[in-house]
């Protein structure tokens, strides 16, 4: 609702309810996580180059009790191509359903378990970016975050041989950075790169210091060049990562090529056909223990047609 003419505020309700019912994930523990929240938002446009907005919220769960927690987020327009934003907020996120209660052993003897003794876990989050244009055509943006969480939820598959139990750290800081470029070239043709540098690091026990988390992805790449105009669509699509720790992956860095193509038959009807890993590169995203928890499919090639009513 409108408070002023220059300021605007919000208000709501949340809930939200899980049952960890699941006999094969579970054990058979009818477990509940439920989760109440009131928040309250506002927004204040200064002048013409400021606005601030800021948020109380207040959430309580059945298992893990209630905090509440703030965010405050400064935006400064310097022209019409171009601005700055500053952002800070807590965060409380209680224990998942997953997190609290999955019990599971597969078909080789490896168990996965969850603590319903978890602790929530609470921190900050600061982030600082800058968004512009460079000439007509071509937008930039760059920005930088870090955190600090206390109590990090886990999930540590080191400690006993077989066994992937979830656990809390005394704390966990992540930093990191992402820049961007998206170009046009013309009405029919366009250009699309991003570059993201992540490293979080954990002290699993309170002054046994940081150690680095080797399942992140140290840097991300992705480059794409979209052709769109009339009937077709064609997109070819780069993506790659490097400096990923051997002790969770089969490689140190992999890149795949993707092309997707897309024919407009009609209003309704569409043909497509899709290829993935068009290189055929052997890679994972996201492993559990070791490189080769979840290899990504070979070169894949999907087709079809798409009719909408």
């Amino acid at each position: 609702f409108q408070t002023h003419t220059k300021n605007q505020m919000s208000v709501g309700i949340n809930w939200q309810r899980t049952n960890a019912q699941n006999k094969t994930l579970f054990n058979n523990v009818d477990g509940v996580v439920e989760n109440k929240a009131i928040y309250v938002e506002d927004r204040w446009q200064l002048d013409n180059s400021w606005q601030i907005n800021s948020g109380l919220r207040y959430d309580h769960y059945n298992k893990s009790g209630g905090k509440p927690t703030l965010h405050l987020a400064v935006n400064k327009k310097f022209n019409e191509n171009s601005h700055a934003y500053l952002s800070w907020g807590q965060v409380f996120r209680a224990p998942s359903a997953q997190d609290l209660y999955w019990d599971q052993a597969d078909a080789w003897g490896f168990i996965t378990k969850g603590d319903p003794n978890l602790k929530p876990e609470y921190g900050q989050v600061f982030t600082i970016g800058y968004n512009t244009k460079a000439g007509k055509n071509t937008d930039i943006g760059v920005s930088l975050f870090y955190s600090d969480i206390k109590d990090a939820i886990y999930w540590d598959w080191e400690t006993t041989f077989g066994v992937t139990q979830a656990r809390n750290a005394h704390r966990e800081k992540r930093r990191g950075m992402e820049l961007n470029v998206n170009h046009k070239f013309s009405d029919a043709w366009s250009a699309y790169a991003s570059y993201t540098y992540v490293s979080m690091e954990r002290d699993t026990t309170n002054g046994a210091g940081y150690v680095s988390e080797p399942r992140v992805k140290p840097n991300i790449y992705k480059f794409s060049v979209r052709y769109d105009k009339a009937d077709w669509t064609v997109e070819t699509i780069l993506r790659g990562a490097s400096g990923q720790s051997k002790k969770m992956y089969s490689k140190n860095s992999y890149f795949t090529m993707d092309i997707n193509t897309q024919y407009k038959i009609s209003k309704n009807l569409k043909a497509y056909i899709n290829i993935y890993n068009l290189n055929n590169v052997a890679y994972e995203e996201a492993p559990i223990s070791n490189g080769r928890s979840f290899p990504m499919p070979s070169r894949t090639i999907i087709g079809g047609v798409q009719v909408t009513f």
